[in-house]
């Protein structure tokens, strides 16, 4: 839930604002994916250890938020590229305001992608399994399944 919430809050910044650093900004996002998964573990146990958080429930959600929401941000960013602006324009020209737009329009038209991204980031989290349609279970890795664990 987190990372669909941050998710949401990154990928409409990055897509519908004019950042100075966009480039900059979505490489931080990206970070988790791209720094293996060892690492980061490591990092979050450093950061959990000394404050005596190690499998708190808190603790499972921040390390799990870390690793999630740059595949939140991924699936929406590429959702609200498909929303066309001119919706939002036109609603702003009639007099809604921002809140408006974006839960009538942007966030209507893109609760497909918020779903599917969820579905996702959750299947994500609950370990380095892919199953395919026959049952068959792989160990997934950054460049695809590897091999068979059934």
């Amino acid at each position: 839930m987190f990372s669909l919430i941050i998710g949401v809050t990154a990928a409409t910044a990055l897509v519908r604002s004019e950042l100075p650093l966009r480039s900059a900004v979505f490489a931080l996002v990206l970070g988790p994916l791209v720094i293996p998964q060892i690492v980061t573990a490591l990092g979050l146990f450093l950061l959990f250890e000394p404050a005596a958080m190690l499998g708190s429930p808190l603790a499972i959600a921040l390390g799990h938020t870390v690793l999630a929401s740059p595949i939140a941000v991924l699936i929406l960013i590429a959702t609200l590229r498909g929303i066309d602006e001119r919706l939002e324009d036109a609603a702003a020209s009639m007099g809604a305001g921002r809140l408006t737009i974006a839960r009538k329009i942007t966030f209507a038209n893109g609760s497909l992608g918020a779903e599917g991204d969820d579905l996702l980031v959750v299947r994500r989290g609950e370990g380095p399994y892919v199953d395919d349609t026959d049952g068959r279970r792989y160990i997934d890795d950054l460049s695809g399944p590897m091999s068979s664990t059934t």
